[in-house]
């Protein structure tokens, strides 16, 4: 059997509601409003988000495949806490997998995209000096949607996007320090290369940029 017939009724609707409690749940975890180490329940989310039971079951199911949370057996589902040592083991790869997508749309990019990008960086940078990171966090991940649309390579996208909402979460945590101000600078940095369309200075770019990330890790683990 092909096409249509081959869903349930009512299950592009699902799979909608599915997405939508994703996303909430997601955006509540990376900016600590879920913060780490807390019981959450599927009953209270339910009915925070206005979805039913099952989406956000489905969603806590992805959730756990990005280590956001652990879903434990007779305890409940917990917010993971942050972990410095997974930090170092996501950075292995996502140095070279941001090496890829940087320089796939640096080359690729159209005029437009890469005036976009450049738009991007500023409204980073304006987000940046107010000491807003959830609407920096906001701009980034329009910043990641065009990267990966640019790019082209759907596998190293796949490959990235949960190792995206861990660091994010670390960085999270960090904002109004020194780090922070020093990490966010790099990164318009690594937009701004890309914009350009030079795929050696948007490797570069990437490049200081997980170094600092290493330096930081490697600083907290003493």
């Amino acid at each position: 059997m092909n096409g249509s017939k081959d869903r349930m009724p009512g299950s592009d609707a699902a799979d909608t509601l599915a997405e939508a409690a994703y996303a909430r749940i997601s955006e509540m975890i990376l900016n600590l409003e879920l913060k780490p180490g807390a019981l959450i329940s599927e009953t209270v989310l339910s009915n925070h988000l206005g979805i039913g039971r099952t989406p956000v079951r489905e969603s806590l199911k992805r959730l756990k495949r990005d280590r956001l949370v652990h879903i434990m057996p007779r305890r409940g589902i917990v917010v993971a806490e942050i972990d410095i040592p997974e930090q170092l083991l996501a950075l292995e790869v996502r140095r070279h997998v941001e090496r890829i997508l940087v320089t796939r749309a640096a080359r690729r990019s159209t005029s437009l995209q890469r005036v976009e990008f450049g738009r991007l960086a500023d409204r980073m940078q304006q987000f940046a000096n107010l000491g807003d990171p959830p609407g920096y966090l906001a701009v980034d991940k329009e910043y990641d949607d065009l990267i990966d649309r640019c790019a082209g390579n759907p596998y190293a996208t796949d490959a990235l996007r949960p190792i995206h909402a861990v660091v994010r979460r670390f960085w999270a945590t960090m904002k109004g320090t020194e780090e922070w101000n020093e990490v966010s600078a790099m990164h318009i940095q690594v937009v701004r290369a890309v914009a350009t369309g030079d795929p050696e200075k948007a490797e570069a770019a990437s490049a200081a940029l997980m170094d600092y990330n290493e330096k930081i890790f490697r600083a907290l683990t003493g």
